[in-house]
């Protein structure tokens, strides 16, 4: 989440996955994630995410896919998932709210004057639900494969978008089809 770009990223020796691998994750959405990013730095929790990219572009079933992909992991201690989920809808209503307030030009007085002297964060005050269990190893995996596009398809898709591209003539026009018989 807080390294990938749009499609797989080699970088050294690993391949950072893509975001427009992740199924309910349209471009608008990933643009709005990577904006975000790129002007605020990495996201630190659900509540920094949600309360900083346009809540226009991106849905609760995107955030849910997100979550289940394992994309988030890293914005929760020990990755658990199924507290991500728990707490989902009660953070997207708080940043909703936020995102009005601030829309009218009203926020309140932790925004406007930079927290009180705690040095406490506006993202200290959003709403969890009560502590849950991850789900088991087993959900996840299948949660995970529920989530991501194949990685054969983008895989030939960008052979063969890289094909047309080099190359006058139509990539399929190279493929040839073969009856059995032959």
């Amino acid at each position: 989440m807080n390294a990938s770009g749009v499609d797989f990223t080699p970088v050294g020796d690993r391949i950072l996955f893509g975001l427009s691998a992740i199924r309910n994750l349209g471009l608008g959405a990933i643009e709005s994630i990577l904006a975000a990013r790129d002007a605020g730095g990495p996201f630190q929790s659900l509540a920094d995410l949600c309360d900083r990219v346009d809540t226009g572009s991106i849905n609760r079933r995107a955030l849910e896919s997100l979550i289940h992909a394992g994309a988030l992991d890293v914005l929760e201690a020990g990755g658990n998932r199924q507290q991500l989920v728990a707490d989902l809808p009660l953070v997207i209503d708080w940043a909703n709210s936020r995102a009005k307030d601030r829309a009218s030009g009203q926020g309140n007085l932790f925004d406007m004057f930079g927290g009180s002297e705690s040095n406490s964060s506006p993202l200290d005050t959003a709403p969890r639900a009560a502590a849950t269990p991850d789900y088991s190893r087993t959900k996840n995996s299948s949660w995970k494969k529920s989530c991501l596009v194949s990685i054969s398809l983008i895989t030939r898709s960008r052979w063969f978008k890289n094909r047309q591209d080099s190359s006058p003539q139509p990539a399929l026009a190279t493929w040839r089809t073969t009856a059995i018989a032959d």
